[in-house]
């Protein structure tokens, strides 16, 4: 079960099902055993692939809808988007990007991508693998201010996909995939044992692309309490 308001890590080997959990989760894929339930009305996704599309930054962030000043440069600070700003002159975020824009960095996109998943106010936030496309500095800054215990999205129920395992220290507990399956839910605790004694899981044991559909999944996340 996924508690309201707790940060749920999700790692495995590359093709081991992690991108088609949050998919099984937003109903875009097709469960084969196993039970989901979802009670949440609201969620916000960030893809692993940044989708980008021809306007301005503030567009491409807000996504039709209205400006929140506020909420919208804190966003813009949490995902380090402040110095790009900057860097593009008077310009800012109204710069176009896309087909018809400049072009714009792997980290960029997905830093935009990930802004535009915090900006929308959610129940669920399903965060896969956003901090892949940024050096190690930049990831640290971007978990602690978007996705860990005293971020932006703190008390909102958060799904992060990451192999940069080191972050699941601070998450209530982590799912562990293999092969299409959930092969274990660890508590904080076991994650920080597992790290501590160098026996964490790493991608380079199981680099093979496969194509698979989700085979298990029993999830419950429980209700919003307003």
């Amino acid at each position: 079960k996924i508690k309201h308001g707790t940060l749920v890590g999700v790692k495995g080997a590359i093709g081991g099902g992690k991108s088609t959990l949050l998919a099984a989760i937003l109903g875009e894929t097709n469960l084969i055993g196993g039970k989901l339930r979802r009670y949440v009305d609201s969620i916000s996704y960030a893809p692993q692939m940044a989708w980008i599309f021809a306007d301005t930054i503030r567009a491409n962030i807000l996504l039709g809808k209205p400006m929140d000043e506020e909420r919208y440069k804190n966003v813009i600070k949490a995902c380090c988007l402040d110095i790009d700003l900057k860097n593009f002159g008077e310009v800012g975020d109204l710069l176009m990007i896309g087909d018809k824009g400049i072009n714009l960095s792997g980290g960029q996109k997905a830093r935009i991508s990930l802004a535009r998943a915090l900006y929308a106010d959610a129940a669920l936030y399903l965060l896969d693998d956003p901090l892949a496309a940024v050096d190690s500095n930049v990831a640290k800054k971007i978990f602690d201010e978007c996705v860990g215990p005293h971020s932006l999205l703190r008390g909102k129920t958060r799904i992060l996909v990451t192999h940069q395992t080191h972050f699941l220290v601070a998450a209530d507990q982590t799912i562990l995939l293999a092969n299409g399956h959930i092969d274990e839910v660890q508590i904080k605790e076991h994650v920080v044992n597992e790290l501590s004694n160098d026996q964490t899981e790493t991608d380079s044991s199981n680099n093979k692309e496969t194509d698979w559909t989700l085979k298990s999944a029993i999830i419950d996340i429980n209700p919003i309490v307003k």
